[in-house]
């Protein structure tokens, strides 16, 4: 599938209010990011965060809302807030 500039992810808390984090190791570089990815032509910006928590994460989610905007590659990328009801 192709894919958009766009990107979208979530932000993913437990009962302990800490965030769920995808580690990122480039060129001897680690980093830490929110699950997300690239949006795919023909899909909306939630249907590609509730895609990519299952991918990155195993788990599905309801989406709660946006709680960010994140400009990127000439784009505003939305963050939602997301709850794990399976997986």
């Amino acid at each position: 599938m192709v894919r958009t500039k766009q990107r979208s992810a979530i932000i993913l808390l437990n009962e302990h209010d800490e965030v769920a984090l995808i580690r990122r190791e480039k060129q001897d570089v680690l980093y830490y990011v929110f699950p997300g990815g690239g949006v795919e032509y023909g899909h909306t910006t939630e249907e590609t965060a509730v895609r990519e928590a299952y991918e990155e994460l195993g788990v599905h989610v309801e989406l709660e809302g946006v709680a960010a905007l994140v400009a990127f590659n000439g784009e505003l990328n939305p963050y939602y807030w997301a709850r794990v009801t399976g997986g």
